[in-house]
């Protein structure tokens, strides 16, 4: 029988090999070399994938985009210099270094994928913030590697679709955040019109090829985070500023599809190209969308008052 590894879930161990196999190169090669998440643009943004980059460096447009979606996503936490903030699915670390650099914070960023802290933890030395960002291993829908009531905030961006256990992770969350400590997360989720047809033919598609499990919708987001034990509104949409990422990723899936086609595409590029004409065609047909939110964990209440009396 394998090894089990009381630290690593099943699906754990699916988007440890996703990310390892070649997903982490093409983000960093084809997207961006730092942050391996969506954008939000502008009418001015001037950004074209229909050539591939030559020239290692993103396109400034681009790195502002992403630059706008942490902000819109983290904002309403409130973060102040000194507080120790978690950045649960950090990527290659972009997101957690540019919180340090704006906020003043410290940041410890968790990630399943071995490949990507060590990618997160160069970077960072490179640029000189390894003394207040640093990066653990851990699988965010078992465990939190902190103590209870020690964390003033979780972010969470575009990670929790990778957990087969939501529930567990947002229990963890509330967990560990200290009592008003909040939650500011954006993730994928499945329109509530989807019909089980369309669901068949748009999103399984798209989990099978994103290494998710399953997308949630607004409704059942909502109801996992109180479930949870966290204060939360309604999730929140980007008021269609994240739709070009639909249409960037259909130009650049057609570049490689025009590769695959003269035979000149490498392993990387083909699995891209399906990856990317998966969430292209969800996001166009309406099934897909991206949604936002802040959760808190409650207040304490205060006890002198009863013991007053």
């Amino acid at each position: 029988m394998p090894e089990v590894n009381p630290e690593i879930s099943l699906q754990g161990r699916v988007v440890q090999d996703y990310y390892s196999r070649y997903t982490t190169d093409w983000y960093l090669s084809t997207w961006h070399p730092e942050h391996i998440h969506l954008g939000l643009f502008e009418p001015q943004d001037h950004i074209d994938l229909r050539e591939l980059p030559t020239s290692g460096r993103p396109s400034p447009d681009l790195t502002l985009a992403l630059e706008r979606m942490i902000d819109e996503v983290v904002e309403p936490v409130v973060i102040h210099a000194g507080q120790h903030v978690v950045d649960a699915g950090c990527g290659v670390g972009g997101a957690a270094r540019y919180i340090v650099g704006k906020y003043g914070c410290r940041v410890t960023g968790l990630n399943v994928s071995k490949a990507q802290l060590a990618i997160a933890k160069q970077q960072t030395k490179e640029a000189g913030l390894d003394r207040l960002v640093d990066f653990t291993f851990a699988d965010c829908s078992l465990r939190l590697p902190f103590p209870d009531a020690s964390i003033d905030a979780v972010v969470n961006i575009e990670s929790a679709c990778h957990y087969d256990d939501r529930p567990q992770f947002l229990r963890e969350v509330r967990r560990i955040l200290k009592p008003g400590g909040r939650l500011a997360a954006s993730d994928w989720l499945v329109t509530e019109r989807t019909s089980p047809a369309q669901f068949k033919e748009y999103i399984q598609p798209l989990c099978s090829s994103w290494a998710l499990p399953n997308l949630e919708t607004r409704s059942s987001y909502v109801r996992i985070l109180r479930e949870a034990g966290l204060e939360t509104g309604p999730l929140a949409d980007f008021d269609g500023r994240d739709f070009r990422n639909a249409h960037l990723f259909g130009q650049r899936a057609r570049v490689f599809f025009k590769r695959w086609m003269f035979g000149q595409a490498s392993e990387l590029e083909v699995g891209a190209m399906k990856q990317l004409a998966t969430l292209h065609a969800a996001w166009r047909r309406g099934h897909f969308e991206m949604g936002r939110y802040c959760a808190q964990r409650p207040e304490e209440p205060d006890r002198t008052k009863d013991r007053d009396t």
